[in-house]
């Protein structure tokens, strides 16, 4: 029998419009100027390929907070200009001049608490390395007024470097799956009294999954052209939809006319969460007028960086006895570390048999599917 799981848990979900709350979402860049590597970055920060260093011996890639502190093209040389007083920056160099590899390749996770500090006004620090077979020089610098979040996150996508060749992590490898958009409507956009928003379109469009497998999270942009072909509107969200195919108008802000307009629309590749199972720990449950009702604890594991996102949960709540399941339900669950709730419906003779619960969470991949609940712990 179903059970009253969705009715207590408070779970996330995407809508048309994007995510809704959570964490800000990593961005992740492969291979700058050929350097067979990848790192992920927040998505508020600016990376982009270095095709020389300000001496033009180096090239390699700067990843920062602020827009200076990067190249102005992509790929391009760095900037000569200064930076405000806050900003903070990654940079991943060939190590020009180095005599021979480090042997072996550095140890993954790179650390920055292995780097040398640089003497001078800013602070800098300088960590040598090779990976992939590259030496390459690493340095992490940052103004006086620099915050320690963002020199926290400076060394945590340093930790995130890896080999392209090595980067089929779970998050990347069920990429294969992605969203397909289609069937593109644009009409005006309006209130909730009816009347038409200026400079707005409402899209109305299919988003199904590619495969049968859950995409997970991707960054997706929407584009109108007008009858003539020109673009007059983007909009570029994040998606994740837990239903395989749903249909649903998108605002996009557009600087001319709609009429006879068409859109386009896609999703990048690489998904954004990643698909690993909550740690639950179930705290209590009572007996209630349709059931039991179970307070359980959940834990995000640690991912590669802070800023990225656990995936979407299917779980399974059980209900047993000395001799086995009494009672079971499902749900999803998207939520930050917490405590929580959910329960089982049965009937009040058999709640009153019931001596343990469990709480059991696996990455969403399939519609329908759920795992297994877990046998209680003696």
């Amino acid at each position: 029998a179903p059970s009253r799981a969705h009715v207590h848990v408070t779970y996330q979900v995407a809508d048309a419009y994007g995510i809704t709350g959570g964490a800000s979402l990593s961005g992740t860049y492969t291979d700058p100027m050929g350097i067979p590597i990848t790192f992920t970055y927040p998505s508020t920060w600016f990376a982009r390929s270095v095709s020389a260093t300000t001496d033009g011996l180096s090239e390699g890639a700067a990843i920062s907070n602020i827009e200076e502190g990067v190249p102005s093209t992509d790929p391009g040389p760095m900037p000569d200009a200064s930076p405000p007083l806050d900003f903070v920056r990654v940079t991943v160099f060939t190590a020009y001049g180095r005599n021979g590899p480090i042997v072996p390749d550095s140890e993954l996770p790179l650390s920055m608490d292995n780097a040398k500090v640089s003497p001078g006004p800013e602070n800098v620090r300088v960590l040598d390395a090779q990976v992939a077979g590259v030496p390459l020089v690493i340095a992490v610098s940052a103004g006086p007024n620099a915050s320690q979040a963002d020199i926290a996150a400076a060394d945590e996508i340093v930790a995130s470097i890896r080999p392209t060749a090595d980067t089929a992590s779970p998050s990347t490898s069920v990429s294969s799956s992605n969203y397909a958009f289609s069937d593109f409507e644009v009409r005006p956009s309006t209130d909730h009294s009816g009347n038409v928003v200026p400079a707005s379109a409402d899209v109305t469009v299919t988003q199904r999954w590619s495969t049968g497998a859950f995409p997970g999270e991707h960054q997706c942009s929407l584009t109108v052209l007008d009858a003539s072909g020109r673009q007059i509107g983007t909009s570029d969200f994040q998606l994740m939809n837990m239903p395989s195919s749903v249909r649903h108008p998108m605002p996009v802000d557009v600087n001319g006319p709609i009429d006879g307009a068409t859109a386009t629309g896609s999703c990048d590749p690489a998904r954004l969460d990643d698909p690993v199972a909550y740690s639950t720990a179930v705290t209590g449950f009572t007996l209630t007028d349709w059931g039991i009702d179970v307070e359980y604890q959940v834990t995000q594991p640690p991912v590669v960086a802070s800023w990225q996102e656990i995936s979407a949960q299917a779980c399974t709540v059980a209900a047993w006895d000395e001799s086995g399941i009494l009672g079971s339900g499902h749900f999803t669950l998207n939520v930050p570390d917490g405590a929580y709730r959910t329960g089982v419906d049965m009937d009040s003779n058999a709640a009153q048999q019931v001596t343990k619960a469990t709480v059991t969470c696996e990455p969403f991949a399939h519609e329908g599917t759920f795992p297994d609940p877990s046998g209680p712990s003696s």
